[in-house]
């Protein structure tokens, strides 16, 4: 039987090339995001699909009424993603009114960036 996928050619006992473009399948996830039943802090929590390590950098960026507050949290391996956990920033860091959080995840060559999501504040 070949080495490769039908109709690929190569030499036996070479291995398959990888494909280069990984980063179509590493996706950053926002879980939640919102102020706290307590009122005092904004939290957020998200993960990175496609990825299993520990190390990276997850920054969650809260964007609104002109000002950006972001806080950072270091990616840590689980079972079947990496975990980004959840972070706070005091409410007083933000203004009442409509935000918009998304998280970027960073390691040496990867980078991702989650869709935004909505955050009301009041």
């Amino acid at each position: 039987m070949p080495d490769g996928a039908p109709g690929e050619s190569r030499e036996p006992g070479t291995p398959p090339a990888e494909d280069d473009d990984t980063s179509s399948q590493i996706e950053a996830v926002i879980v939640l995001a919102g102020v706290d039943p307590d009122g005092k802090s904004v939290s957020a929590s998200g993960y990175v699909s496609g990825l299993i390590e520990t190390g990276g950098k997850c920054t969650f960026e809260f964007a609104g009424d002109g000002r950006v507050v972001r806080v950072a949290s270091e990616g840590i391996a689980d079972r079947m993603t990496t975990s980004c956990g959840v972070i706070s920033a005091p409410v007083s860091d933000f203004a009442v009114g409509l935000w918009t959080v998304t998280l970027k995840y960073e390691l040496d060559t990867v980078s991702t960036m989650s869709q935004p999501m909505n955050v009301e504040i009041s």
